[in-house]
């Protein structure tokens, strides 16, 4: 999960800085994913109260992958017409964790100002879910502040700095073990150019016990070469090709 507050501080969950993307508004549905450094949308989530963001049909702009090219648009776009009142809106963290109580989740921070560390800290303490919680920022400052406010015993994961590290050791003769290690290894299958694919790479960071978790894989064809490098999970778009190839 990616999450952001709401402009009266709420958490909610959010990939992106802006709604336009998922909900068709504002530079509709085309609009490309933001990213870490850039932003797309016209719409920001920070601009907008939890009331406001929940008016929106998030799941406007979502397109069902098993749907057939020619079907009909609203085959093709099943929360179209009524996404709001079936659920399809931007959720609070809270909202989340409460409806899947055992269920773990790594939430990303991906506002930068104003700060919600604190705030999303006080949140998952107060819901007794530091156990089930990893807590993710890439850069690397994010990163060090997550693990300076944490409660003991909290995950975290590497940042970005920390992947690069481990991706030069894996491309290195000799692997010196000097990089970051924190909880969790969760890193891109490529980088930079870079394949990331690779059995020492993956091996490199769990030798410093932390599990490795491998994203955006949404081919089955990347999902069993990333299994068969011994990855602890994958993390993927679309969880029914995955269930299907492991046999869930």
């Amino acid at each position: 999960l990616d999450v952001h507050t709401a402009a009266d501080g709420e958490i909610v969950v959010s990939h992106d800085h802006t709604i336009d993307r998922v909900t068709g508004a504002g530079n509709g549905c085309d609009t490309e994913q933001d990213t870490e450094t850039e932003t797309f949308g016209a719409i920001h989530v920070n601009d907008l109260t939890l009331a406001e963001l929940q008016s929106y049909n998030a799941g406007y702009c979502w397109e069902d992958p098993t749907a057939p090219a020619d079907a009909q648009e609203y085959v093709r776009f099943p929360h179209r017409a009524d996404g709001v009142a079936h659920g399809a809106y931007v959720p609070l963290l809270q909202t989340v964790l409460q409806g899947y109580p055992t269920q773990r989740f790594i939430v990303e921070v991906k506002q930068q100002e104003p700060s919600l560390v604190e705030p999303l800290m006080a949140l998952i303490d107060e819901m007794g879910a530091i156990q089930r919680v990893c807590f993710s920022k890439f850069d690397p400052d994010g990163t060090a502040e997550l693990a300076e406010y944490s409660p003991d015993g909290a995950c975290i994961t590497f940042s970005s700095e920390g992947i690069r590290c481990w991706a030069s050791e894996a491309i290195m003769p000799f692997g010196g073990g000097s990089c970051e290690a924190y909880d969790l290894g969760s890193v891109p299958h490529e980088n930079g150019g870079f394949d990331l694919k690779t059995e020492r790479f993956v091996r490199n960071i769990q030798a410093t016990g932390a599990p490795v978790f491998m994203w955006t894989i949404n081919d089955q064809l990347l999902m069993k070469q990333v299994l068969d490098l011994g990855v602890d999970g994958v993390i993927t778009d679309r969880p029914d090709l995955l269930r299907d190839m492991i046999g869930l």
